[in-house]
């Protein structure tokens, strides 16, 4: 179990290090020079969206299962946050894609500060160790700040109802700060409407379906 945790731990960085900033520039090609996405785009969207959602909900189950001390997730839990990572990673993907059809070098800059400043907090917050020197753990929390462009997932195992509660905020006021002043109104509703469903799956998740608080049999 812990090396199926590891492989996770691997696909998760590779699924947001290398294949969503090439879903971002193609969602900023389409956004930009075509008014449709053909059959087979639309497809290949489809497919990375379900696979990084998927991804993500696999690491944090085997993550649970690991430690002998947490419960497996239910079958219906499972579900429930494989649909609110869905929702969360397609609003910040079209969101971040939209914009960068329209300021491409804005965008990549105003996604590197978030990106060291989530790092960084995550550093200094969390202080994960998974190396000796300092600066390597630093480097390693910079690679959780990609992550944090689409999505939140722990570090380390700790509490985490703050956390969510500070980083989706965040990104809801990046999404709505966007949305406003530079995306068109039919779109707009989409990501700010899937954002908004993420986050109350996110509580009935963590009300109904969490292991801790229900039993995990289904």
């Amino acid at each position: 179990m812990t090396e199926e945790c590891n492989v996770g731990f691997v696909r998760l960085f590779d699924s947001f290090l290398e294949s969503a900033p090439q879903k971002i520039l193609q969602l900023a090609i389409v956004f930009r020079s075509t008014k449709h996405i053909t059959n087979y785009r639309l497809i290949a969207f489809v497919v990375y969206f379900g696979s990084i959602a998927w991804c993500i909900q696999a690491y944090n189950r085997s993550n649970r299962l690991v430690q002998m001390d947490k419960h497996d997730i239910a079958a219906k839990g499972r579900f429930l946050q494989f649909i609110f990572l869905l929702c969360l990673t397609v609003s910040r993907t079209l969101c971040i894609g939209y914009v960068a059809s329209l300021f491409p070098i804005e965008t990549l800059t105003i996604c590197a500060v978030h990106a060291c400043f989530c790092g960084t907090t995550v550093f200094l917050v969390d202080s994960p160790m998974i190396a000796e020197s300092r600066f390597m753990n630093y480097l390693y929390c910079l690679c959780f700040g990609i992550v944090y462009l689409f999505i939140f997932t722990p570090v380390k195992d700790a509490p985490t109802k703050y956390k969510y509660l500070y980083y989706l905020t965040f990104c809801l006021l990046q999404n709505t700060f966007a949305c406003v002043l530079f995306i068109p109104l039919d779109l707009s509703i989409a990501i700010i409407a899937l954002y908004i469903l993420g986050i109350i799956l996110i509580i009935i998740y963590y009300t109904n379906c969490h292991p801790n608080t229900i039993p995990t049999y289904f």
